[in-house]
């Protein structure tokens, strides 16, 4: 299938001395210990860091609240972050719940005006999908605060990290980790621009406004803690919507926590395999110990023959 035309803005690349604002669209963290030593360690790689002006407020709301802040507040400093002059680049605190209820909200024309890295995932695939289809802007599927930054991210996912976001080179190409549980579904070669996330939030963008749009391209997605049944009605709900089948390759992430290996891999070449579509599954993203950023938007080549996924041109400026 021929890929649609695209034309995304590149946010400029980090520099030595660049302010990385930290903001909460989903929900909150219960502990500020995370953030301290993600501030720390953004702070230690050279980089200076601004919070959201309601951030320590975020953190200490209840265990029972799932929300960081009313859909008022964080819209307010989701936008403030894309408006300060100061601020180079976005990260998320954490993932959770809540990105959705902002989608309708949001300013896109805003964020287009004022293009910046935004880093985050698990939740915050609704707000990628978004900004990606409605500001045009190239977004990062990439480690947060929590649990990465602010824990005790791998040494892979902070080379990653630093590398996709000051400047990689062309041949920035991700390769299943030695010993990882990683195979081919459908052999095969395809191209295209990199859309997805997370399984779960991209399957609650379809019948909205916001709906992801697939076709010719690579479709990424990955997931965490959802028993097989439940990946089976999820991938289901694609092919009903016709989104795998429009896509031209589907390279998947980590699925930790999603039951028998062999059982889950069944279950792939069950659903994907009749589709004669490029699909492999193991590259190191998502919800796993290695969390390599991917540059959604930009044009990628997946090759699920030889299992690697490369990146065709650069995605900041």
């Amino acid at each position: 299938m021929k890929e649609t035309a695209h034309f995304l803005i590149k946010p400029p690349a980090l520099k030595p001395g660049d302010t990385i604002g930290i903001v909460a669209p989903a929900s909150p963290l219960v502990s500020p210990d995370y953030l301290e030593r993600g501030i720390k360690r953004l702070e230690s790689w050279g980089f200076r860091v601004a919070l959201a002006r309601s951030i320590y407020a975020f953190i200490s709301r209840k265990d029972n609240e799932y929300l960081a802040g009313s859909d008022g507040e964080r819209k307010r400093e989701l936008e403030s972050m894309f408006t300060s002059p100061e601020v180079k680049a976005i990260i998320c605190l954490r993932g959770g719940y809540g990105s959705l209820r902002l989608l309708p909200q949001l300013n896109y024309g805003l964020f287009q005006a004022n293009p910046k890295i935004f880093v985050g995932y698990s939740d915050i695939t609704a707000l990628h999908i978004a900004i990606t289809q409605r500001a045009r802007l190239v977004t990062f599927h990439g480690p947060m605060i929590y649990p990465e930054l602010g824990g005790e991210p791998s040494t892979l996912t902070i080379s990653s990290f630093l590398a996709v976001l000051t400047g990689p080179p062309h041949s920035y190409t991700l390769s299943p980790l030695p010993g990882a549980h990683a195979f081919t579904i459908t052999p095969g070669r395809a191209s295209g621009r990199l859309v997805g996330g997370n399984l779960s939030l991209l399957v609650a963008t379809l019948g909205t406004p916001f709906e992801v749009d697939t076709k010719g391209a690579v479709l990424f997605w990955e997931e965490v803690g959802e028993p097989l049944y439940r990946i089976d009605r999820l991938l289901t709900q694609l092919l009903l919507s016709g989104k795998l089948q429009a896509a031209a390759g589907i390279a998947m992430g980590e699925c930790v926590g999603c039951g028998d290996l062999t059982e889950f891999r069944e279950l792939l070449e069950d659903l994907l395999r009749p589709l004669g579509i490029p699909s492999f599954y193991g590259f190191p993203c998502g919800h796993g110990l290695h969390h390599f950023t991917l540059p959604l938007g930009t044009r990628v080549t997946l090759d699920a023959t030889e299992g690697w996924l490369r990146l065709e041109e650069l995605p900041v400026s």
